[in-house]
């Protein structure tokens, strides 16, 4: 209930369209969950996105489990708004506009051109998103220094 104003920069939204509840394991994440499971120790393998790095595959079985969309009616009518990155490998821009479109408040969404999901955090990208978030932050929030709380 605190929350007043939200800005998001490259949302993880989850698939608006998801059902809830646990990811089915098959194949290679199931005889990997049962690896886990006896040896403690499971596969690993390298993300192949633009900022290359190794995960494990239970990271990859929670990452599938994360549905955050689930939750946006508990949103309300508070201001959201929503920065991509026009060519994010992690979150196809369709989520991110789906999940805007069930929202009933002020929303926005911005996209920096020419930019994937880890290039938002540095250089002229997160220079555009920080302005976005904070002209965003003063146009809902409204601070009144001289008056008492």
């Amino acid at each position: 209930a605190r929350v007043k104003v939200i800005s998001i920069q490259v949302p993880a939204v989850g698939n608006p369209n998801a059902k809830g509840g646990p990811y089915t394991l098959r194949g290679p994440l199931l005889e990997d969950a049962i690896k886990r499971a006896r040896t403690g120790q499971g596969a690993e393998y390298e993300t192949g996105f633009s900022a290359r790095r190794m995960i494990d595959v239970e990271t990859q079985q929670a990452t599938a489990e994360f549905n955050p969309s689930i939750y946006l009616a508990a949103i309300g009518t508070r201001p959201v708004m929503m920065v991509v990155a026009e060519k994010d490998e992690l979150i196809p821009g369709a989520a991110p506009r789906a999940a805007l479109d069930k929202l009933t408040g002020p929303k926005d969404l911005i996209e920096v051109k020419g930019v994937t999901h880890f290039e938002m955090y540095i250089n002229e990208a997160f220079e555009i998103s920080s302005k976005a978030a904070a002209d965003w932050f003063v146009k809902y929030l409204e601070v009144k220094l001289d008056q008492p709380k």
